[in-house]
């Protein structure tokens, strides 16, 4: 089942503004992976990733994940 992370809206709820760079900083999660999970351009997490960005923004993890309803689903690749 796809998941739809919402760490878009938790960085834009916050009183203090908080870059993508910051939060890679002050987690310890690669700016990479921060960058993927803001623009829910992964499939998976894992819950430690979640536990340490939940951490730095002072939230719980559950927080961090929304529904599915508004995700349209992926489009098949062809195989070659």
């Amino acid at each position: 089942m796809p998941v739809r992370f919402r760490l878009h809206e938790v960085l834009e709820a916050r009183r203090e503004a908080m870059s993508l760079r910051q939060l890679a900083l002050q987690s310890g999660v690669s700016y990479t992976t921060v960058h993927a999970i803001y623009h829910n351009n992964t499939r998976q997490v894992l819950l430690r990733t979640l536990g340490l960005l939940a951490g730095a923004l002072d939230v719980e993890p559950r927080e961090l994940i929304g529904g599915t309803a508004d995700i349209p689903p992926r489009r098949k690749t062809r195989e070659r």
